[in-house]
Formats: C-alpha cells, structure tokens, sequence
C-alpha cells in the first residue's frame, strides 16, 4: 500500500513540528511538506502534490487557508483538504466545508483523530455525490455545534456565580463601565474579573468566550431551563 503523502500548513511553527513530529511516525503517511502561510501551501501543493492537506484556516489573514484551499483544488481537484482549526467556529468550518474541504479538526486532537481524518478523507466514499454532501453537511453542523456545547459546558463550569454573571451582562451587550456601575464596583475590577475568567480557559479572549456562548444560545436556554 502506498503511503498518504501529507503537508501541514499553519502559521505556528510548533503546531507545523508537532503535527510532523506526531504523523512521521505512521507507517502508512509520509510527510512530504510543511508550509506557513497560504500562498507558500499553494506553490508547495503545486509542486509536491500531496494527497491530503491539513490547512489552518486562519494565518496571515482569517480566510487565507480557505482562499488557498480553493486555488489548490483548481489545480489539483483530487488533493483533500483537512481544516485544522484552534477553536470551533461554526461559519469558517461552514465556508470551509463548502470551498472544498472534507473534515475539520481541531488542533490540539489526538493522534487517533487525526489520523482518523486523513483516513476518512482518501476514502473512496468521501463526499462522492450530492446527496453524500449534503448528509455530510448536516453531520458537520451537529459536530460543530456538540463541540460548542461541550466548549460552552467547560466555560462556566470554571467560573465562580460573580463571574459567570458577568459572562451573562456582556452577552446582552453590556459594556465594562454599565457593568462597574450596576454592581458599585470599579470598571478595573470587571476588567480584572474578564482576565481571571480568560487565564481560566486556555487563555481564550473575553471576545471570543462571548461569541461562542451567543453562537450557542447558552443564556437564553439557560434562563429558560429556570422558568
């Protein structure tokens, strides 16, 4: 059996060597290129022809995996594109999905996942009518939005009463200052609590956290769970 020619492309050096690292060690995928930034992915696809890509959907600009995942497949319409991804979002994954590409994962998968996906990708069944597509489509969005869920539950499961409040006033919309204010407090010690909640989940922006839990509705089932 011939070996999966794989390249990897992200902007972060240590996600390019560990996904390397991790995939050379595979006796059935052979890693045949590593690229940074979008238009080096395509002059590398180009001239390495590689079976399947795993392109980060966000580098030099937020859409520069998805632009160079459809300028590859005009050129190589047979190459899978993979999108590798540090957080779910569910419109990027969408638009991925529909310049091209097969499967998302995220980053920090394990090696079974990844490996799974690279599998399923050369698959001959894969996304091979409309039909298959647009089941696919569908499973993608159930993916995307339990993985959002389960990101969602991780969230405020770390928060303390005050601060997962705080999470509720800023999804309506609320600013720092109308915050302070509301609670008699300093607008320094909302901030301080914002950076508290951030060093709690991986460092992820206060932007971010909000968007994800407004993408999941998570306040508005939550307040109607308690009627």
């Amino acid at each position: 059996m011939e070996k999966i020619r794989i390249m990897i492309v992200d902007d972060m050096e240590e996600i390019r060597n560990h996904l390397c690292y991790t995939l050379k060690n595979e006796h059935n995928i052979e890693v045949v290129a590593a690229a940074s930034s979008g238009k080096e992915a395509y002059n590398l696809a180009v001239s390495k022809k590689p079976d399947v890509i795993l392109m980060d959907i966000q580098m030099e600009s937020d859409t520069a995996g998805i632009t160079a995942g459809k300028k590859i497949l005009s050129v190589l319409p047979d190459t899978k594109l993979i999108a590798l991804t540090m957080y779910v979002d569910s419109e990027k994954i969408t638009d991925a999905y529909m310049a091209g590409f097969v499967d998302f994962i995220a980053k920090n998968s394990s090696i079974v996942e990844i490996i799974n996906s690279i599998l399923n990708a050369v698959s001959p069944n894969a996304i091979s009518n409309d039909v298959e597509r647009i089941i696919l489509n569908e499973m993608i969005k159930l993916k995307i939005q339990q993985k959002q869920l389960i990101a969602c539950m991780q969230i405020v499961s770390a928060c303390s009463k005050s601060e997962f409040e705080l999470l509720q006033h800023l999804c309506e919309g609320m600013k720092y200052k109308d915050i302070a204010k509301q609670r008699c407090v300093e607008e320094v010690t909302v901030r301080s609590m914002v950076t508290r909640i951030s060093n709690k989940v991986s460092n992820m922006s206060i932007k971010k956290i909000v968007q994800l839990l407004k993408d999941c509705n998570f306040f508005e089932t939550f307040n109607n769970l308690k009627q």
